[in-house]
Order: structure tokens, then C-alpha cells, then sequence
């Protein structure tokens, strides 16, 4: 009886924003999973089951707390070859090895979770894991362009001849062997995309782009139905998508029995390396994801990843009963239900549960929608995948890291997936060695214990590594780290090690980040010189630069003209940022530009963050300030257009009224402490404040956050916010 008061009182409690989450996260795997499915070569509906599935099984059985699941990017590639390779050109017969191959996958995956084998994702260096990520964007990029681009017709060959072949799909719209309708929707759709970041309408931005574009599909739908104009697919049903009109008596199932009466089928080399390829992708990907969800998770909780891993697999092997792909755990749309206040994994239960209500109701509006318009969103995606900007990091990370991204990408287009994360690996180890001073070192390091971990008298933490820090044997210092409270302090000392390799400081750089977000921090020493990667490019030191740009010398005049210091350097350690709820669900990338004056305790600097992962992942460059308070106030935010509103589900902060009513008319108070924060809202404060309305206000106790724009400012502006900062501060000290 208890569980079931507990239960209730939870849903109550939790109901409201992981609803609205689930919501948003629908609309984007909605399109996302008829996409994925029908890039696999399987019917479109097969992408929408799996995110049924998955989001009612992992939500009850998982061990992570706001990540979302579904069909995957990573594993368009291995279906699409394992459907050829196992059908030996009967499609029908690939299809149902292909559903047996999943089954078993999910078993496998089952097994993982059971014997703990979560750390997996720590054996995989990061050029390897990137160049594969590329690889696959490339392959989903190169086979989709030809279906935006309306032809229809299957292209043979490996991804880089199928890319090769783009120009023929082109001229097959000039004679007519294409729909250059299929192509319009196509391009649209792919604008919309791209360019989707830059909508400045916060209604129309709040629609995800995915959804959008579905959107625009129906609706050129419904325009050919409503009009008159007969439709250009009106004889060419093969341009649109095809989705039993009646999902409960239409859809059918696979027919397993066929294959379990022939055991040998399962036997080839085929069919067990279709089977490991599945488990495997499937497994990083959603390992990575589940790393990454946890950072972005503003409790700071850690997920049981076993746990995950056999909700996962047993979800797969439900999946590939009902003909859907392997379930995993993906980060764009786990990041669009953290943005949207997602709590609990309730989020994913109800995108899961809406997703129910879309096939059984819009059916004949999914019916609508071409082929072209969700080949863009996957353009798009492969795109994000493989993005230039990847490259150019590689290279400059050291010629090593740019061999092994390259050969990993190369091996993988060419060869498969599988051969190109274990060439990639091999590619690392031999570079480790030629990069090693002593060998024998490295071999003992990763066979032997290299770590040493204890609580020193003031409550921190202190571990030593030594010898040799790679991935291999980074699961090592990941097993101690784990253990620790992240809102300790940790030192990490590695000056009795010879050499410690980019994966791990990467790693680590996503413990400190962790950590720092939850108000504690790593210190790390002895790294200087360890990592012997073999550079092209010195590397950028962020020091001050040389020559200040026309906005620096700006700036700098302003600060000049104020009394105010300026510091035009590049810092990376966000000055407490993530104390504060705008910055819970976002990821700073850096601090610069800031001018300020210590003894005010006020600095106004340029931050850049990023909001979102992958197709959903948007970058914002604005001007914040921050005033240090003198005294502790509570924890407020005050917003007249809800910019700070859909963060507050994780805030604890709730509506509060003060005395003015024409005050709170136009604004929308939030915080913690009702009584304490009328007494701080007095008369004088309320008309300050009414009387410079375009600023937004956050409190966390100890600083005031001040933003104007979600942009950055002009100095003209940058003084302005500086005097209101001023005078607020003097305002709040008395």
C-alpha cells in the first residue's frame, strides 16, 4: 500500500513537465524514427515501434533518469548491409534474419548489463569512436542525398561510389526520370534544417525543426487534396511514405517461424557478424549517449548503466519480435527532453505513449509526407555527423589523432563498421608505442594496478596514477572516480606517469566538468609534457592577445572611460556559471572580452555556450553580468517574456506575489523563500526595476546574473547594463 501512496505522489509530483518533455521529444521522434527505419530499408513504421518499445520498456527497467531511446543513427549502415548480405537477394528472406539477428542482439546486450560490462565505452580511443561517427554520417548523408534529391531508384556500390553517383540523380530530374517536386520538398525541407537555429519567432522556434518539416510535408499534402491540382504523387505512391492506415489490423508481423526451422541460417559468419555488429554499435552508442545525458542532468545524478544496458537489451529483443530495429539511447532527443524539464524517465514513457496516439490516429496525415522531406532531416544528420569542423580539430589535435580519425573513416566506408573501430584501436596502440618511451612500462600499466586513491584529513580526495594512462586502462581511474561525491574536491596527480593519452584527458575533462557543475572540483597536476602527440600546429595557449579586434579596442575604451579593468583573455573555468538554472542544461565552451571592476564585484563578460546535441544542438555567443552580492539574498528569478520559465521544474522556485500589483502584472517572479523575497521587493526595488523592464534577473544567494539580449551587446549597451547593474547592487545592499 505504501508503494502504490509513493507512486501516486510521485506521478503527481513529476507529471506536469516530464508530460510537456515527452511532448516536445514526440514530435521530434516522430519524423526522426520513419526516417531512420525507411533509411534502413525497412517500412517506416518499423522506426516508430522501436521508440514505442523502447520509451515504455527503459523507462521502467532503466537504470538512467532523463535519457530517451529509440532507433539510433549509428545503426542505419549495419541494417541497410545486413539486409542485402543476409537475403543473398531475396529481401524478404534479409528481413527476417535481419529481426532474428536483433533478437539475439538484444539477448546479448541483456548479458552485458548482467555482467557489469557498462565500462565498456571506456576501451574505445575518441579519434576511433569520432571517425566512426563520421564514417557514418557519410554513409547516411551519401545514400539519402539521392532520395531528397527525388530519384528514387536503388544505387549500388560502396557509400563512396554511391556519393560519386549524386550528378546522374541531378540530371535524372532534367529528363524527367525524377520528381522534381520530390526534389523541392526535399530542398525545403533541408533549408529548414539548416536554417532553423536562426528563427527569432520564439513560438515558431519553440516547433523542432524535424517536426517542422513534417509539417510542411502535410500540409503540401493537403494543399493537393484541398485544391483541385492533382497531385504530382497522385500515380507515384512510391515518393511518399506508406503506414497501414489501420496500425492494429493492418500492420503485420514478421514471420520468425520460417528461420527457426532452418537453424543453419544462423550458423553462417554472415549472421553472427551481423548479430555483433548490432550489439556492438548499439552498445557504444548508447553508452556514449548515457555519458553524455548524466552531464547534462542539472541533480547531478549518476545512472546505473548495467541496469540500462539490460532494460536496453530486453527492450531490442521485444523490438526485433515486432519488427523493429535495436533500441538505444540517443542523445539529441535526450537533450531535448532536458531542455524541455524532464525530470524523471517519465519523459520517456509518455513520448513513447504519444507516439502510440500518432499511429493510431495520424495515419492518413503521415501518409502524406514525402520520401524527400525526412531523406533531408537525415541529410542533415549525417551532415552533423561528419561536420568539417571535426576534421580541422582532428588535425589540430596532433597528426596522430588526425591518422587514426582518417584510417578509422577509410577502413569503415570501405570495409565495414566493425573493421573500422578495431583498425582504429590497433591504429592507437601502435601509435602509443612508437610514442612510448618504454614499453615494457605501458604493457605492465595496463595489466597491472596504476592507481592509488585515499581521503586526505580536510575531506579531499587524492588519487595518483602512474606509468602509463591510456584508454585501455583508463577504466581503472574511472572505477575510483565513480566512487566519489561529485560535489568533492579531488586532486589528481600524475606526475609519476610517462604518458597519458588524449582519450583520457578528454574523459577527464567531462569528470571536471561534472564535478564542477555540482560544486565540486578536480584539480589535476602533473600533465604538463605527458601527452605526446605529434603536433602540426603549436597549440593555442589562451593568454591575451597581441593585436585587439575593433570590438576589443572598443571594449576596452568603455572600460577605460568607466574605470573598469578590461581582460580580453580566453578562460575556460566559467566562473561558478553553472550555479545558476539558466546555465543547468547547457554546456559552456568558453569565457572572453570580460570588464570589470573587483571592488564593485561586478563583471560583465561574452560567454559561448551550446544548448541541444547533434541535429538539435544550437550555439549562442552573449553578453552576460554577474554582480557579487554583500550580503545573501534568496534565490529568485525575475523574467517578463518566460525566458527563464521552462527552467524552473528543476529549480525548486516557485510564483511569488509581492505588493505591487502593477509590478506583478508584468513580471513573473519566481523563488525560494516567499516571505524573504517580499521583504526584498520593496517599493523602491519594484519601480527600479519596472523602470528598466528589459533586463532579466536570476539569483542564486551569492550573485545576481543580468542578461538582456540573448545576443551580444554593442558597448553603448554593455554600459548601460554596467550603470543598472551599479545602481541594483546599491538598491539590494541596503
Amino acid at each position: 500500500m505504501n508503494k502504490v501512496k509513493k507512486g501516486i505522489t510521485f506521478l503527481k509530483n513529476n507529471f506536469a513537465q516530464n508530460f510537456f518533455s515527452g511532448f516536445v521529444v514526440s514530435l521530434v521522434a516522430l519524423p526522426l524514427g520513419l526516417g531512420l527505419a525507411t533509411a534502413s530499408g525497412l517500412d517506416p513504421i518499423a522506426g516508430v515501434i522501436t521508440a514505442i518499445i523502447g520509451g515504455i520498456t527503459v523507462s521502467i527497467f532503466g537504470g538512467s533518469y532523463l535519457t530517451i531511446t529509440g532507433p539510433g543513427n549509428s545503426l542505419v549502415p549495419v541494417v541497410l548491409a545486413a539486409i542485402a548480405t543476409l537475403g543473398a537477394g531475396n529481401e524478404l528472406l534479409g528481413k527476417t534474419l535481419l529481426f532474428d539477428a536483433i533478437i539475439l542482439s538484444g539477448v546479448l546486450i541483456f548479458l552485458f548489463g548482467v555482467f557489469r560490462l557498462g565500462r565498456l565505452s571506456s576501451f574505445f580511443p575518441t579519434a576511433a569512436i569520432q571517425g566512426l561517427l563520421a564514417a557514418i554520417g557519410i554513409i547516411i548523408l551519401g545514400k539519402q542525398l539521392h532520395v531528397m534529391l527525388g530519384n528514387m531508384e536503388k544505387i549500388e556500390g560502396n557509400t563512396l561510389e554511391i556519393i560519386a553517383q549524386v550528378p546522374q540523380s541531378i540530371m535524372k530530374i532534367e529528363l524527367g526520370e525524377a520528381s522534381f517536386y520530390a526534389m523541392v520538398i526535399g530542398c525545403v525541407s533541408l533549408l529548414i534544417m539548416f536554417f532553423h537555429g536562426k528563427i527569432k519567432n520564439r513560438y515558431l522556434h519553440s516547433i523542432p525543426a524535424p517536426m517542422m518539416v513534417l509539417v510542411l510535408a502535410i500540409m503540401i499534402g493537403y494543399f493537393f487534396k484541398y485544391s483541385g491540382i492533382i497531385s504530382p504523387f497522385e500515380n507515384d505512391s512510391h515518393y511518399l511514405i506508406q503506414v497501414p492506415n489501420d496500425v492494429i489490423t493492418e500492420y503485420k508481423l514478421p514471420n520468425l517461424q520460417a528461420t527457426f526451422k532452418n537453424p543453419a541460417l544462423f550458423l553462417s559468419w554472415d549472421f553472427v557478424s551481423v548479430v555483433l555488429s548490432l550489439t556492438l554499435i548499439a552498445s557504444i552508442e548508447s553508452l556514449l549517449s548515457i555519458s553524455a545525458v548524466e552531464k547534462l542532468d542539472p541533480m547531478r545524478r549518476k545512472s546505473n548503466v548495467n541496469r540500462d544496458l539490460k532494460a536496453l537489451g530486453g527492450a531490442t529483443a521485444l523490438s526485433g519480435l515486432v519488427g523493429g530495429l535495436n533500441v538505444v539511447t540517443v542523445i539529441a532527443r535526450s537533450s531535448i527532453a532536458v531542455q524541455n524539464g524532464a525530470t524523471t524517465r517519465l519523459a520517456n514513457f509518455f513520448h513513447a505513449s504519444i507516439l502510440i496516439v500518432f499511429l493510431l490516429f495520424f495515419t492518413p496525415q503521415l501518409n502524406m509526407v514525402a520520401m524527400s522531406s525526412l531523406a533531408a532531416i537525415l541529410v542533415y544528420t549525417g551532415y552533423k555527423l561528419a561536420l568539417p569542423n571535426i576534421f580541422i580539430e582532428k588535425l589540430k589535435s596532433g597528426l596522430d589523432q588526425f591518422v587514426i580519425f582518417i584510417i578509422t573513416i577509410m577502413v569503415t566506408l570501405t570495409i565495414g563498421l566493425i573493421q573500422g573501430i578495431v583498425v582504429g584501436m590497433i591504429t592507437t596502440i601502435l601509435f602509443h608505442l612508437f610514442l612510448s618511451k618504454n614499453r615494457y612500462l605501458m604493457l605492465h600499466s595496463l595489466f597491472n594496478p596504476n592507481t592509488l586513491m585515499y581521503q586526505e584529513e580536510d575531506g579531499k580526495y587524492y588519487i595518483s596514477v602512474k606509468g602509463f594512462s591510456n584508454f585501455l586502462n583508463f577504466y581503472k581511474l574511472k572505477n575510483k572516480l565513480d566512487l566519489i561525491p561529485v560535489d568533492s574536491h579531488v586532486i589528481l596527480d600524475f606526475s609519476l606517469t610517462n604518458f597519458v593519452d588524449l582519450t583520457v584527458r578528454e574523459q577527464l575533462n567531462q569528470y571536471a566538468e561534472i564535478f564542477l557543475r555540482a560544486g565540486g572540483n578536480i584539480e589535476m597536476i602533473g600533465l604538463q609534457g605527458k601527452s605526446k602527440n605529434i603536433q602540426l600546429f603549436k597549440e593555442k595557449e589562451l593568454e591575451e592577445q597581441k593585436e585587439l579586434s575593433k570590438k576589443q579596442l572598443a571594449i576596452q575604451d568603455l572600460a577605460q572611460k568607466i574605470n573598469y579593468q578590461f581582460v580580453p583573455k580566453v578562460f575556460q573555468n566559467f566562473y561558478g556559471l553553472y550555479n545558476f538554472i539558466f546555465f543547468y542544461s547547457k554546456e559552456i565552451k568558453l569565457v572572453k572580452n570580460i570588464i570589470r571592476e573587483k571592488e564593485k564585484g561586478i563583471s560583465c563578460f561574452e560567454t559561448h555556450y551550446s544548448e541541444g546535441e547533434l541535429i538539435l544542438k544550437e550555439n549562442s555567443q552573449v553578453t552576460f553580468l554577474t554582480i557579487d552580492l554583500e550580503k545573501e539574498i534568496p534565490s529568485f528569478t525575475l523574467d517578463k517574456d518566460l525566458l527563464f520559465d521552462r527552467l524552473h521544474q528543476f529549480s525548486g522556485l516557485y510564483d511569488i506575489k509581492v505588493g505591487n500589483e502593477i509590478f506583478n502584472k508584468n513580471f513573473l517572479l519566481k523563488g525560494k523563500g516567499r516571505m524573504r523575497i517580499i521583504e526584498l521587493f520593496d517599493n523602491r526595488l519594484t519601480e527600479f526595476l519596472m523602470k528598466n523592464s528589459e533586463y532579466h534577473l536570476e539569483s542564486n544567494g551569492k550573485q545576481l546574473l543580468v542578461l538582456k539580449h540573448e545576443r551580444l551587446l554593442s558597448p553603448s549597451q554593455i554600459e548601460k547594463m554596467i550603470v543598472f547593474a551599479e545602481e541594483l547592487k546599491s538598491i539590494i545592499s541596503k
